[in-house]
């Protein structure tokens, strides 16, 4: 096949690394280019993802893709996190079938225009800011009007696609949230002694013994679940879109099917 374009892995690996600089990840996050396949190839069509699973990279087989983009890395240099035969599999077939892989975890987590800020826009055009502690780094913000807890959740579901939501309430309005996605407790916690009654932690995957603290402190809070990063498609299909407008896009949404029981 021609390509008219000739548009490299490299080329888009650049472009997207001067948007969001590895610079703002996490010491033990794996952000950046793993290349499973030909370093120069040229590229007339992508796969962006949230997750590289199985599933994910036999679509790319199948259609014939060189690059996928996703959001959470496949860690093969960590110590601490440990592949499973699935993940080892997944790599096999990435090498097999040279296909490149481009992550943007906590790059693009941190970055002050990244995912949170793409998702908390959502909520509030303007009325919001970063803040940066110890553990990483989150969005306050102020909403336009005060909510129920449940008129909060009603607000996630319909801005951002997201269905089974746990939360905390402790029968005040919200007039404001502190917002991390993912498994973002970890940076969210020291809000919690100084966290007011109208106020509110958004986050996802929050774990028992946090809700025990929560509970002990009688705060406002949701866990809209993991799966809002689903965003970062729509957020990396823009920026190749302005970027790359001759590539073909091919979008990969979570395909986990979990039953919620009533």
């Amino acid at each position: 096949m021609k390509l008219l374009n000739k548009v490299t892995v490299n080329d888009i690996y650049r472009k997207l690394i001067k948007k969001y600089p590895l610079k703002y990840q996490e010491k033990w996050d794996e952000s950046g280019i793993k290349y499973f396949g030909r370093k120069k190839a040229f590229i007339d069509k992508i796969l962006i993802a949230l997750d590289i699973n199985a599933a994910c990279i036999q679509f790319a087989i199948k259609n014939k893709i060189e690059l996928i983009i996703a959001h959470h890395p496949i860690f093969t240099n960590s110590k601490e996190i440990k592949l499973f035969k699935n993940d080892i599999n997944n790599l096999k077939l990435l090498k097999k079938h040279k296909i490149n892989v481009i992550a943007l975890h906590t790059s693009i987590d941190n970055h002050p225009n990244g995912l949170n800020w793409f998702l908390v826009k959502q909520i509030s055009s303007k009325n919001f800011k970063q803040i940066k502690n110890s553990d990483g780094t989150f969005f306050k913000v102020n909403l336009i009007k005060q909510y129920s807890a449940n008129e909060l959740i009603t607000l996630f579901k319909e801005t951002h696609d997201v269905n089974a939501i746990t939360y905390h309430d402790n029968g005040s309005k919200i007039k404001s949230i502190y917002f991390c996605s993912g498994s973002g407790f970890g940076v969210l916690k020291h809000q919690l002694s100084k966290l007011k009654k109208d106020e509110c932690l958004v986050t996802g995957d929050i774990k028992w013994h946090n809700w025990q603290t929560i509970n002990d402190f009688n705060a406002n809070a949701l866990d809209v679940g993991h799966d809002i990063e689903k965003h970062f498609i729509t957020l990396i299909s823009e920026f190749i879109i302005q970027n790359f407008p001759k590539i073909k896009i091919y979008n990969y949404f979570p395909n986990i099917k979990l039953k919620v029981t009533n």
